[in-house]
């Protein structure tokens, strides 16, 4: 399968192709996530040398608790930005180039995933998710259907496999992988960033992340990709009796945001270890009692907090980009005349033929 790029969001147009979501917390983060024009004002969201920064507060000392609770309300936490995306995407291959990642810093939670507004079915993918002093990523599945992940050394790399995709079973994990150090933080900042690919297909699910000095070269040229030599992937999910890929991930929204306590580093997560390789919690290395607190009274803890994003990119097969282009909006007219439906016959065949040439 060919895939060719269908949207590209850089330096030049990547502030309008995502919304500023502005609502309170829904994982309830010690956060305040600011409108666009705050977010530009004071330097949260730029574009610097050519690249896209976001990043959050990290000059402001806060007053937690007050004794007042619309002061200590987390809709008042220390302010952020949440991007999403205004493009959803279904099938294809999403890449993201990032030149740096939040560090591993007790009290913040940045994440870069995407996800299915309409929950019905419920589709997540976590594919950067950092909590507190974490060491490594930590790569994330979430599904409203029965869904597993195999435990499968020879499809996939990551490690620690979590098997249980369900919210009903296992709402705060989901299923998912581990990933060594340099995915994340200052080790994969150290390594001049790399690039993070996402790929869904009918029955396939697959996340891979590449260092810079070895990304594969169809990426790098940036027309078109094929995945013949990005080897194996961190994490590959394939489609099972009940639950298809096709079906669990669509419409998925871009996200990216950086949250500060909340479910993921506040509360019980404060008083343990980040990391299977950590001896000790942030409440042990910070000598303060509860994340909330430490977040407010430590603003330039958090200077290395931010993303550098040298752009986002969307790639859907030709199939997909020749019915798009046949169709207006991608709705089909209920007069089909007859040069689409020879349209559509070439198509087929050209994708019959591709998949046999795979199997030569």
């Amino acid at each position: 399968m060919t895939y060719e790029l269908a949207s590209a969001y850089d330096y030049t147009n990547f502030f309008d192709q995502f919304s500023f979501f502005t609502a309170s917390d829904p994982t309830h983060g010690f956060v305040h996530y600011v409108d666009a024009n705050t977010a530009r004002e004071s330097g949260l969201a730029q574009i610097i040398n050519n690249q896209i920064y976001v990043g959050v507060d990290n000059l402001t000392t806060l007053n937690y608790p007050s004794g007042d609770p619309l002061t200590d309300s987390i809709a008042n936490g220390r302010k952020s930005v949440r991007l999403e995306s205004r493009q959803t995407f279904d099938q294809g291959v999403l890449i993201a180039d990032f030149a740096h990642l939040p560090s591993s810093v007790c009290g913040t939670w940045p994440a870069y995933w995407t996800y299915d507004y309409s929950e019905d079915p419920y589709g997540e993918v976590d594919i950067i998710e950092g909590a507190n002093n974490q060491i490594g990523d930590i790569i994330s599945l979430h599904t409203s259907a029965a869904c597993s992940l195999d435990v499968d050394p020879q499809s996939q790399t990551g490690t620690d496999v979590r098997t249980d995709c369900s919210l009903a079973t296992n709402y705060v994990d989901g299923c998912g992988v581990s990933g060594q150090s340099n995915l994340y933080g200052d080790p994969f900042n150290a390594q001049g960033g790399g690039v993070w690919a996402l790929w869904l297909d009918k029955d396939d699910l697959a996340v891979w992340m590449f260092p810079r000095l070895s990304i594969p070269d169809d990426i790098a040229r940036g027309k078109e990709l094929t995945l013949k030599n990005w080897g194996k992937p961190l994490l590959h999910f394939r489609s099972h009796t009940g639950c298809r890929v096709l079906d669990q991930w669509k419409n998925q929204t871009i996200i990216f945001n950086i949250d500060f306590c909340g479910e993921n580093a506040g509360g019980s997560n404060w008083n343990s270890p980040a990391s299977l390789s950590s001896s000790q919690s942030c409440a042990d290395i910070t000598g303060v009692s509860s994340c909330e607190a430490y977040a407010a009274a430590n603003p330039q803890a958090f200077s290395n907090s931010y993303f550098l994003i040298n752009g986002v990119k969307i790639y859907r097969s030709r199939i997909q980009v020749a019915i798009n282009e046949s169709y207006s909006g991608g709705v089909a007219s209920t007069r089909q005349s007859l040069g689409h439906v020879v349209l559509v016959l070439v198509v087929g065949w050209a994708l019959v033929a591709e998949w046999f040439s795979y199997l030569v």
